[in-house]
């Protein structure tokens, strides 16, 4: 049985190799000073995310 969940779980690791992190600068200002933070996402997934847990 072990041998055969193996090949499945190396082909779900496979589907984690295809998804690409990206990494975008959003610069803002607090008080007439400026700062930078990093918008960071998973640009695979493809349906709408909800913040408030709805």
């Amino acid at each position: 049985m072990k041998k055969s969940l193996l090949p499945l779980a190396m082909l779900g690791l496979v589907g984690l190799a295809e998804a690409a992190v990206v990494v975008k600068p959003v610069p803002y200002e607090i008080d007439g000073e400026a700062f930078e933070g990093l918008l960071i996402y998973d640009d695979a997934v493809t349906t709408p995310r909800c913040v408030d847990g709805a």
